[in-house]
């Protein structure tokens, strides 16, 4: 296994998220952003952040649920699963699935 990248920012995560499934609220803020015109590499951009991401926390999954530890898990799955991903762009990754 390849080492793991470190990041030197600390994460942060917002207390006031809705109790609501991964899925629906993905699904929603992709057709917000489609809605708001974003460009067609942006959008695939956000659909993939949200789909790795949804790979780590499984189906149905509560976002009431997520806590540090499942974006340690996340960085972690893109480390094992995308080991040519530079620490940019795995900064990038995270940062899609906590744009709102």
């Amino acid at each position: 296994m390849a080492p793991r990248k470190k990041l030197t920012r600390p994460l942060t995560l917002q207390a006031d998220a809705p109790a609501a499934n991964f899925d629906e609220l993905c699904a929603e803020f992709i057709r917000y952003k489609k809605l708001r015109n974003l460009a067609p590499g942006t959008i695939k951009y956000y659909e993939d952040c949200g789909r790795y991401f949804g790979d780590v926390l499984g189906e149905d999954e509560m976002c009431e649920n997520i806590t540090e530890d499942t974006f340690d898990d996340y960085i972690e799955y893109l480390n094992e699963t995308k080991p040519e991903l530079s620490t940019a762009t795995l900064r990038s990754y995270l940062a899609g699935v906590r744009t709102g």
